[in-house]
């Protein structure tokens, strides 16, 4: 009717036997081209708006439906008002939303959201959602999910174009594959049982902090333009970054507990890990010493390892950039030990006989990153030597006691270790001899390598 001003369906009871038809006669090609209101009313069969046109504000504002709600390829050209809305099932494949407002929206069992366009905003704070999929759907403008309750979520090949917020949200499973973040992405305090966000593409900002992740989270094949904050991340989850391509102003720290990580492939040498909790040998490592992997682990497990030392390598490289030397030493010794490793497996060939070389310099002073080994080293030495010269006997002692000999002993080896040789007690015979000359080599060796090993820490 032309002289109606809006169409008021305000509390209404539809019954289950109710026929749309009846509505939709009244209007051309299923076009509501006046305001509509469906405020507190109920649905109880199919409500079905499918195909339908809304050329100005419609509401839907506590409504319930009581069975599926049909709103395929439907248009709302101006604000549609879902708030406190009850839906036991909603379709809104193929949709287009001028802007939305679903806060407090409660969807049971299916919400299909696939291929949904929304031109300006849309609001979910506080909805909850038992399944909700939301793959290619576009947001034009800003989102917010902020408080959202998923149990199962999938926004696979989804564009948001500007901010979206998830602060407050609580996942379930949820899957954001190939997912093109233009705008910024904010998951502060989300809670993740699982979350994929393979392949998916942040252009700006990307926030995850104080984030509970209970299983695992998947960036493998992401890509960080700008800033990723990865940071005070609570749990112990499985964090997979396996070809992930991380901006230089990527921080993953502040108490997050990387125990379970995979760098494989990724760009973790220019990333910012001050203050995270490393293990200490990585969760790679593990894996290639480990002899039964789940397929997860078969999945993303390193091949050889030269692989894992490259990983070592570039956790290296990424903390002397950020000016923890003393990290990054640790991860130089891993990326030793894992060299080693490698040639050990060809075995009797060149490479093998090599090994035997990373060998002694982990044994003597730590491969230079410890040099309290070689303090420990020339202590054994010393006393070795002592007692070696004691019971030879291969050195002028004088005095009866054995405490007295073992002294004197001590006190030659010493300065013959340090090369001082005062002359006081000198070898009496070729063992003697033999003894003092191997000494004498083996402490200007380790008195050179801890005079190495020392400034260079000091240096850096």
């Amino acid at each position: 009717n032309k002289d109606v001003e809006f169409y008021d369906f305000r509390g209404f009871y539809f019954p289950e036997s109710f026929d749309f038809e009846v509505i939709y006669e009244y209007l051309k090609d299923r076009t509501f081209d006046k305001e509509v209101y469906f405020a507190e009313a109920i649905f109880q069969d199919i409500a079905d708006f499918h195909g339908a046109v809304f050329q100005r504000r419609v509401q839907f504002e506590k409504t319930t439906f009581e069975k599926f709600a049909k709103f395929g390829n439907v248009i709302f050209q101006e604000f549609a008002d879902f708030r406190g809305a009850k839906f036991n099932g909603a379709f809104f494949l193929g949709a287009k939303f001028e802007s939305a407002d679903f806060a407090q929206t409660v969807i049971e069992k299916n919400a299909n959201f696939r291929d949904v366009k929304f031109e300006k905003f849309a609001d979910f704070r506080g909805a909850k959602f038992q399944m909700a999929e939301f793959t290619h759907a576009t947001f034009e403008s800003w989102v917010t999910f902020e408080e959202a309750e998923f149990k199962s979520s999938d926004f696979g090949h989804v564009t948001f174009k500007e901010w979206v917020y998830f602060i407050n949200s609580t996942f379930g499973e949820a899957t954001f594959e190939d997912v093109e973040f233009k705008g910024g992405a904010n998951f502060t305090y989300a809670v993740f049982h699982i979350a994929n966000f393979y392949n998916s593409e942040f252009e700006k900002r990307a926030y995850f902090e104080n984030s509970e992740i209970k299983k695992n989270i998947n960036f493998a094949y992401a890509e960080f333009h700008g800033e990723l904050l990865l940071i005070r991340i609570k749990g112990k989850p499985f964090f997979i970054f396996y070809g992930t391509r991380f901006s230089d102003k990527t921080w993953i720290g502040g108490g997050t507990n990387l125990e379970k990580a995979l760098f494989n492939f990724s760009r973790a040498e220019i990333v910012d890990f001050t203050g995270t909790e490393f293990p200490e040998k990585l969760y790679e490592e593990q894996l290639l010493e480990k002899k039964e992997l789940n397929d997860e682990e078969k999945k993303y497990c390193p091949e050889n390892w030269e692989e894992v030392s490259s990983i070592y390598r570039k956790l290296k490289q990424a903390h002397q950039r950020h000016g923890d030397y003393i990290k990054a030493g640790e991860f130089f010794y891993r990326e030793m030990e894992c060299k080693k490793k490698a040639l050990r497996e060809k075995r009797f060939s060149r490479e093998w006989f090599r090994s035997f070389g990373y060998s002694f310099l982990k044994y003597s002073c730590g491969y230079g990153e410890k040099p309290g080994t070689v303090i420990r080293n020339s202590i054994l030495a010393v006393f070795g030597f002592a007692f070696a010269y004691l019971f030879s006997n291969s050195i002028n002692l004088s005095g009866n006691s054995v405490v007295r000999k073992f002294l004197q002993s001590l006190y030659f080896s010493t300065i013959t270790f340090t090369t001082l040789g005062y002359g006081d007690i000198h070898p009496i015979n070729d063992t003697g001899r033999i003894l003092a000359m191997s000494e004498a080599i083996m402490g200007a060796i380790f008195i050179a390598l801890f005079i190495f090993v020392f400034s260079r820490k000091m240096m850096r």
